[in-house]
């Protein structure tokens, strides 16, 4: 082979920067290989003076010069120059060396089907060949070495990159040169290496590593696959923006001598096969950026992707500017009006997202044409990632290109993959999101359990992103492009860059540590925990700066020490949680007193104990959950104690509502450190199983507005609002229908929830809310207590059972909070209600039905009573007066930790002595 002259065509596609370099290398190995060759640069006329000047030490090297920028076009010319059977095609950067030079023609001649072979480098436009030496030689192997460990030979490839080809000029003419209907760089290789398949040649990669030489550098806004794409999917039905794993595979596949047909289905497979991406974006009042957003959205050159824009502006510019995409198919655009905040800007994403992957955008950001098919790659080559984020490009509100992200970590070739570990690890160490805004981060829907179209994520308002990547990274790990796939756009108008934004960060940030090390997550080191900490205060003159401008609550808020106390939420009951938990918990929250995890929003997914293994120190708080009784329940109860945690049941019904509570031998109590409840008759019931009880009743969690009354309004409205309470208003029916008959439109009903109630009325004047089944949808609790601040009367009867006797007093409190009148039986109430002060008592159906005629009778009557008890409430059933109560049980509970295990285990072993 050596006897064959070597034809080499040098392209300038590098600015003439490294031309010189590469004419060097490509000669000098040709000459110490003991090979005859000439070499012709080829480049655009318009860099006729660049490529004159880089090679003006080399007066008697060919220079031609074409009025194109098409590459293919570039290297036929080339081509055509001299003569020579084998003709390398070379673009400026690459640096050719001997022993590769010859590992190379050594493949080329194994067989005459084959046509061209090629090495792989370090900077390409496809992964295909590409090798991340950067990381290799950080690992001390070269990226030679490592082929030679993993590569025996040549192997068989679908095509070719045009940064290096060699191949037989008989076979390049033959088959019909580069198209040169491919315009800039990209696209002519594909084609080419296409019809050398189709016409029955090989393509060989070789176990060879030339380096690039501007390998550390890169186009902003590369071009390659955009350019292509329109020619290479109407000639082979091959799009380049789908994923580069799904294409190569299928390809790998089939037979080409088929010809383009097959090729053409095969590639319209793997487009089908690419997964759904939704691309979200908020708006509110940035036409001017939002626009830019969009449109970078749409260029995406992934083909599957869904845009939902979400838009609560105060003004119509945003709708009107959409009115342009509406015949988008790929765009869904909701006129938000009725969102009044951020977070209610961003639900309606919940439901209109369809995609397996998802994709935030905001409305001042950027995302570069590749995101998209760049990171979907990534996951399907990297199966351990549960994020894929780049180095973030920073734009200016001119969009201006500004640099890169100062803490930006340094990644060695097209992408890393970083244990999910680490890099959580890491964020907790620096208090830094160097994974990126949202805009920055691709991930899968189902990887993320708290999302951030509440506009929070886990309870975090400044930093829900960073919340966020860590839940992602406690699954999986990170992969981390080395340039940028999205620009940050900073301006003035940015929420973080706010006092109020900038302060609350700190503040959560120390929560976010404080939580991670409860869990022995990313922090599992003590020292590491005290360092983070360190870490946070580091900027703390610069803050206080700032404190004179933030709410005299945010600064106390920051000013505090850190709470020892953390509960951890485990799961919700809705339409009890509100009250039992988050009106409680969240002031202490508030007040620095307590952190809070775990379930702390609607409709949050109930935390399994398995999954809080790591969790130390802590008050596990599980609300009326049914605890199994199984051998491997009590040992992980054990082991989360033994981390020194407290668990902790809130029950606030009687237990005989579970069989199967009942039938474990209310194992739910026994098995736990110590119960909280809401009644006394319930704490005295509870204590049979566990005698740690902690009684907290219900309270307001506010006081509502006082009642103004109109002394000359004749109508009286009644309240009822209740679930399946049949039996217990079922005998007080008919002297209600009585008193309709009676006074006729003049009383008014509002009833929530209970239908069969709402059914039994016998007139017209009535409203309802609610499911039309007892029980099947609940009212909102603003609905509920709207139509109590709007009634004079409210109906609150209870028969005398066991588990009626274990029920709160808490609708009396709403009721006088709201100023409604109670009408209510001696069960629960009577311990309560002052009869004939703050409400009125009835022991009977025929004593009810006297004291209804009353207060229909007596406005001023039903006046004094409501006034009075709104008195009462405004005095002793304000939550903030209870607060105390709620911070000296915890307190207490960890200052008895031990007692409490102590007796918790022992009554395990009693009770339960073959599990």
């Amino acid at each position: 082979m050596q006897s064959q002259y070597l034809h080499i065509i040098l392209a300038a596609t590098e600015d003439g920067r490294y031309l010189a370099a590469s004419a060097e290398a490509a000669v000098g190995a040709c000459r110490v290989g003991g090979m005859k060759c000439s070499i012709t640069i080829v480049a655009p006329a318009s860099k006729a003076s660049v490529v004159q000047e880089a090679l003006s030490a080399w007066s008697e090297i060919q220079i031609v010069l074409r009025d194109t920028d098409s590459l293919g076009s570039l290297y036929n010319s080339g081509a055509g120059t001299a003569g020579g059977e084998l003709l390398l095609f070379l673009r400026e950067g690459i640096l050719l060396e001997k022993d590769a030079l010859q590992a190379l023609l050594n493949a080329l001649v194994l067989d005459e089907s084959i046509a061209a072979v090629a090495p792989f480098t370090n900077r390409t436009i496809y992964s295909w060949q590409d090798l991340n030496a950067a990381h290799m030689q950080e690992g001390e192997e070269s990226p030679s070495a490592w082929l030679r460990r993993r590569i025996i030979g040549p192997t068989d490839s679908i095509f070719l990159e045009n940064f290096m080809l060699l191949m037989r000029r008989s076979v390049f003419e033959r088959i019909g040169k580069f198209s040169v209907d491919f315009q800039g760089t990209g696209g002519e290789d594909i084609d080419l290496s296409f019809r050398l398949k189709c016409a029955g040649y090989h393509l060989l990669r070789v176990p060879v590593y030339l380096p690039h030489a501007g390998a550390q550098l890169y186009d902003l806004l590369a071009v390659e696959r955009t350019s292509s794409r329109p020619l290479l999917l109407e000639r082979w039905g091959l799009d380049v923006g789908v994923p580069e794993k799904l294409w190569t595979d299928a390809l790998m596949a089939i037979d080409w001598q088929q010809g383009a047909a097959l090729i053409r289905a095969t590639c319209r497979s793997a487009l089908l096969s690419a997964p759904l991406v939704s691309i979200m974006i908020p708006t509110y009042n940035r036409p001017e950026y939002f626009r830019e957003t969009l449109e970078s959205a749409l260029s995406q050159t992934y083909p599957n992707i869904e845009v939902i824009v979400c838009d609560n502006s105060t003004d119509d510019r945003t709708e009107m500017l959409m009115l342009e995409y509406q015949n988008d198919v790929r765009v869904r655009y909701i006129r938000n009006k009725a969102a009044k905040t951020k977070a209610e800007n961003f639900m309606p994403f919940e439901h209109l997202a369809q995609g397996e992957f998802l994709q935030w955008c905001m409305d001042d950001d950027i995302l570069l044409p590749d995101k998209i098919t760049q990171m979907i790659d990534a996951f399907l080559c990297e199966p351990t990632a549960t994020l894929v984020t780049s180095v973030r490009g920073v734009i200016d509100g001119e969009c201006a290109f500004l640099g890169l992200w100062q803490d930006a970590p340094p990644i060695h070739g097209t992408y890393e993959c970083f244990r999910g570990e680490a890099v959580g690890h890491a964020t907790l160490m620096d208090c830094a999101n160097f994974l990126g805004e949202p805009s920055a981060v691709l991930f899968r829907r189902r990887d993320l359990t708290h999302h951030y179209w509440r506009a929070e994520s886990r309870g975090y308002e400044t930093i829900s992103d960073c919340a966020m990547w860590l839940e992602l990274l406690e699954k999986g790990d990170a992969v981390i492009f080395g340039r940028p796939l999205s620009l940050f756009r900073q301006h003035g108008g940015q929420e973080g860059q706010q006092p109020h934004a900038i302060v609350l960060s700190r503040v959560e940030w120390r929560r976010l540590i404080e939580d991670y090390w409860r869990q022995r997550v990313f922090l599992t080191d003590e020292e590491d925990y005290r360092y983070a900490l360190r870490k946070l205060e580091e900027d703390r003159e610069e803050i206080a700066a700032l404190l004179p401008c933030v709410s005299a609550a945010l600064r106390q808020e920051y000013e505090a020490t850190l709470p020892d106390i953390h509960i951890m939420l485990m799961n919700r009951i809705e339409g009890c949680a509100s009250i039992r938990l988050d009106a409680p918990l969240k002031q202490l929250e508030a007040r620095s007193l307590i952190t809070l995890g775990g379930c702390v929003n609607v409709g949050d997914v109930e935390i399994d104990l398995r999954d809080v293994g790591n969790q130390h120190d802590s008050i596990l708080l599980l609300e009326r959950s049914r605890i199994e009784r199984r051998s491997d329940r009590k040992q992980m109860l054990l082991a989360l104690a033994e981390r020194g945690n407290i668990l902790l049941q809130e029950f606030d019904d009687h237990p005989g509502i579970s069989k199967k509570i009942v039938q474990d031998d209310y194992f739910t109590f026994r098995a736990v450190s110590a119960v909280q409840t809401s009644t006394q008759y319930l704490a005295d019931f509870l204590r049979q199983f566990n005698p740690y009880v902690y009684l907290f009743e219900n309270q307001l969690e506010s006081l509502p507005e006082r009642r103004t009354y109109d002394a000359q309004q004749k109508r009286v409205t009644i309240f009822f609002g209740a679930l399946n309470r049949r039996p217990d208003w079922e005998l007080l029916m008919p002297a209600i229908n009585e008193a309709i008959r009676r006074y006729g439109d003049r009383l008014y009903f509002r009833v929530i929830s209970d239908h069969g109630f709402y059914e039994e009325l016998r007139t017209e004047a009535k409203e309802f809310a609610g499911g039309m089944r007892d029980a099947s949808i609940v009212a909102p609790y603003e609905r509920y207590t709207a139509a109590l601040h709007a009634s004079d009367i409210a109906l609150l009867p209870l028969r005398d059972t066991e588990f009626n006797r274990a029920k709160s007093d808490l609708k009396f409190i709403e009721s006088a909070g709201h100023g409604a009148v109670a009408l209510a039986s001696p069960t629960v109430y009577a311990g309560t209600v002052r009869d004939g002060e703050t409400g009125l008592i009835y022991h009977s159906p025929k004593e009810f039905a006297e004291k209804l005629d009353l207060l229909i009778q007596r406005a001023d009557l039903r006046r004094t009573l409501a006034e009075n008890a709104y008195r009462y409430v405004a005095k002793h059933r304000l939550l903030d007066q209870h607060l105390d109560e709620y911070i000296a049980a915890y307190r207490e509970m960890f200052t008895r930790r031990e007692e409490f295990e102590q007796e918790r285990r022992r009554r395990v072993e009693e009770f339960f002595p073959n599990l």
